[in-house]
């Protein structure tokens, strides 16, 4: 497939052409994980405040980094576009209908408990 225009607003994956896409932050989980575990290493020496020192930087980096939109179907990853205001932040129970084919017992789509 062709990439949609840089301007475009995306509604549909461009990898797969479905339309169930949320947004999140791009940043590298493992190395979230990775400065959250270093900073616990050194609470002994530091008193804790290793952990302010790494909230405050997931803070900053929280606010710097831009958003991206992904496909519940095949995980594409779109950068570079503008928000849709129609999109959600991430939903298990919509991630578990496209993986499992159903949502867990007991979960309703959109509810975050």
């Amino acid at each position: 497939m062709v990439a949609p225009d840089a301007d475009a607003i995306i509604d549909r994956c461009a990898a797969c052409g479905h339309d169930q896409l949320y947004f999140q932050k791009d940043f590298n989980r493992k190395t979230g994980i990775a400065l959250v575990v270093l900073g616990s290493i050194f609470v002994p020496w530091t008193y804790g405040l290793s952990l302010l020192g790494v909230t405050i930087l997931d803070y900053i980096v929280w606010r710097i980094v831009k958003d991206v939109i992904v496909c519940y179907e095949c995980q594409a990853v779109h950068r570079g576009y503008p928000a849709n205001p129609s999109l959600k932040p991430f939903d298990l129970v919509i991630h578990d209908r496209h993986v499992y084919g159903s949502a867990p017992p007991g979960a309703e789509e959109g509810s975050h408990h």
